[in-house]
């Protein structure tokens, strides 16, 4: 029954799971590249791997899974799985002789060796998951009336903004968004009209409007005070801008926007966004939860 319940894992990792990673892996940060470096390890270590982890707690549970999404040989599964199980269940069968009505007091003396496995697991995911979040970043280029902001977060994420400058302050000219999910991309353009994001002096708070075909983002934006912020290791003075608005249409939710102003050259030094919204699609509703924080973290120009 081990043995079945283990080929029966394989079966769904190598026929169902892996296809689902080809086809969406990157929406849980997998790459066809992270596949190529499962399928080689593998190939060079996966009978050690599914040997040993049948004598462990906890992994011998869950190594049937990827040994079938990386297609090790089957044959060679069948033979070190077994290999594998049968001291453990020879173990566990003594064990229970041994102690007899008293055998489910093997579980609670077990019980402490699973802390540190379950401890290695989630450091290693915790790791995983660090080395393939990306660090995103913020471009700058020149625009007809100021300057275009693109942050591109992930591959199928990406906001760009148009701030329109002149001697009254920074306007929101518009605001770009960009979502692809599960093969489809959805473009939002916001057009902002009498919108500032850096205010001329003197003014400390002023409507929001902006709107697309569909939806419209209405608020408040408020000059909060000077600040001073490190970067790398030069601090600078700052104006702190906060940015609140709702949407209304098919697009429903809110956001806060932080922006902090080099108050010399006008340019951002570090934004942070919360956003929760819900989209409209024909396949029901999208709703989107994004905590977001950008900083400056070098003064030399990157080209």
């Amino acid at each position: 029954m081990n043995l079945g319940g283990s080929l029966l894992a394989y079966w769904v990792g190598a026929r169902e799971v892996r296809p689902l990673i080809e086809k969406y892996g990157k929406y849980i940060l997998i790459s066809h590249h992270d596949l190529d470096l499962a399928d080689r390890w593998f190939q060079r270590w996966g009978n050690l791997a599914v040997f040993g982890s049948r004598l462990l707690p906890v992994v011998r549970t869950f190594i049937s899974l990827p040994a079938g999404v990386s297609r090790m040989p089957v044959w060679q599964f069948t033979a070190y799985s077994f290999a594998g199980s049968f001291p453990w269940s020879l173990g566990l069968a003594w064990a229970g002789y041994e102690l007899g009505e008293n055998w489910e007091d093997l579980r609670e003396w077990m019980r402490p060796a699973d802390i540190p496995i379950v401890i290695v697991v989630a450091i290693l995911a915790g790791w995983y998951i660090y080395r393939h979040v990306k660090r995103s970043t913020i471009t700058i280029r020149a625009a007809d009336c100021g300057i275009t902001l693109l942050w591109r977060v992930l591959d199928g994420r990406s906001t760009e903004w148009i701030y329109c400058t002149s001697e009254d302050g920074w306007e929101l000219a518009s605001q770009g968004e960009r979502h692809t999910f599960f093969g489809r991309t959805e473009r939002t353009t916001y057009v902002c009209k009498g919108t500032p994001i850096k205010p001329a002096p003197g003014v400390s708070r002023w409507p929001v409007s902006c709107s697309t075909d569909a939806a419209e983002e209405t608020g408040m934006g408020e000059l909060l005070g000077r600040e001073r912020i490190a970067v790398a290791g030069t601090t600078l003075a700052t104006d702190h801008v906060r940015k609140i608005t709702s949407f209304t249409g098919e697009i429903r939710g809110t956001t806060h926007h932080d922006i902090w102003f080099d108050s010399k050259s006008g340019m951002p030094v570090k934004m942070v966004m919360v956003s929760r919204t819900t989209n409209d699609s024909p396949v029901g509703d999208v709703h989107y939860e994004e905590d977001v924080t950008l900083a400056l973290t070098s003064l030399k120009p990157r080209r």
